[in-house]
């Protein structure tokens, strides 16, 4: 019911129910507000779990994924390769790399893991906790939340809507 609350559709809801509960449990995303706060900002990031993978233009910004060695983009086509995967993005062949050591898939395997519900789940769940979004979530800052999630305050009205509706 939180998934729906969330604005989530019925068939994207029950695809990732299950993969989704158990990503929680793996991170220990399930006290106070983290569960609340988890899905309701990777429900704004994944448009309702429905991408996971980041919608290709290329735009301009896009366009300059080619070549960007911050991102370990070191060999030609990586950046449309490794676009960003998973409902909170990986993006970049390095962070792809280090994605698949940690979930010890292949490289070959990456970007298919990081698409399947399991694997979106997993990963978006890790990257909350390496990027301490529990504590955050402790705090019940919704506004840091987003900031470290998003960079600034892209879609906040969204994605504390979708919260409050988790809430209700």
């Amino acid at each position: 019911k939180h998934l729906l609350a969330a604005g989530v559709a019925p068939g994207e809801a029950e695809k990732v129910l299950a993969p989704l509960n158990a990503a929680m449990v793996e991170f220990s995303i399930t006290t106070g507000e983290r569960p609340a706060m988890f899905i309701a900002q990777v429900a704004h990031e994944s448009a309702g779990f429905k991408y996971t993978t980041e919608i290709w233009g290329p735009t301009g910004a896009q366009s300059r994924y080619e070549g960007r060695l911050d991102l370990g983009n070191t060999q030609p086509g990586d950046g449309s390769l490794f676009r960003g995967h998973g409902y909170i993005q990986i993006t970049g062949r390095a962070n792809h790399e280090a994605a698949a050591r940690f979930f010890g898939v292949g490289m070959h395997e990456i970007v298919a893991f990081l698409q399947s519900p399991s694997g979106a789940c997993r990963s978006a769940a890790n990257w909350w906790v390496s990027n301490g979004c529990n504590a955050i979530a402790d705090t019940y800052d919704f506004v840091a939340l987003t900031k470290r999630i998003n960079g600034g305050l892209n879609g906040f009205d969204d994605r504390l809507s979708r919260y409050k509706k988790i809430c209700a």
